[in-house]
């Protein structure tokens, strides 16, 4: 089973806003058991990418504190071309949205403590 297969396509350094490439295949670990017949991307594991990249990309020192104004309208299933746009709001809040074409899949907010790395 394979882990995520993510590509940075846009950093932009003035609005502290990445944008990632998602290769979502049917392969991926995160798939199995979520289901069978139908696989979808868990909300669980769609916020534990975030934090990864939150954490690999922009802070590595901070601890994550919680989650705010988290919405899931549409699954992110596998093979479709997946975005995930990351936006630092101030050193410790992090927006981000996943995007299949022009559907917005999930947003929402993590909310981290710690300091950050400038």
């Amino acid at each position: 089973m394979k882990d995520f297969d993510v590509h940075l396509l846009l950093e932009d350094k003035k609005s502290k806003n990445k944008m990632f490439s998602l290769n979502l295949t049917l392969d991926l670990k995160y798939f199995d058991g979520h289901f069978k017949d139908q696989p979808i991307l868990a909300a669980v594991a769609q916020l534990h990418l975030v934090d990864r990249l939150i954490k690999a990309h922009f802070a590595s020192n901070l601890t994550f504190q919680g989650m705010k104004q988290l919405k899931f309208m549409a699954p992110i299933v596998p093979g479709k071309n997946t975005v995930l746009q990351i936006q630092e709001k101030d050193g410790h809040c992090f927006g981000f949205e996943f995007k299949t074409a022009d559907e917005v899949n999930s947003k929402g907010q993590l909310i981290y403590q710690g300091q950050h790395n400038d």
